[in-house]
């Protein structure tokens, strides 16, 4: 056994974040994604994957909209 290489070891679970996305039609999209991953790029991921233009909707958070450029 080789444990100083560090080949094997996992990452832990608390350096990613599931987050569950609800569109207007009340479709969901789960996306997993590092902590530090700018917004900018979750917004583009869930587009990717509706088949929508970024510029077309808007992401909300507790009714506050989102923009690419905000942080925590």
């Amino acid at each position: 056994m080789d444990f100083g290489s560090g080949k094997n070891q996992k990452k832990p679970l608390d350096q990613h974040l599931i987050l569950k996305m609800k569109g207007h039609g009340g479709n969901e999209v789960f996306l997993r994604i590092k902590r530090l991953t700018h917004l900018t790029k979750l917004m583009n991921a869930y587009c990717e994957r509706q088949s929508v233009d970024p510029n077309s909707i808007a992401f909300l958070f507790y009714g506050r909209r989102l923009r690419a450029q905000d942080t925590c």
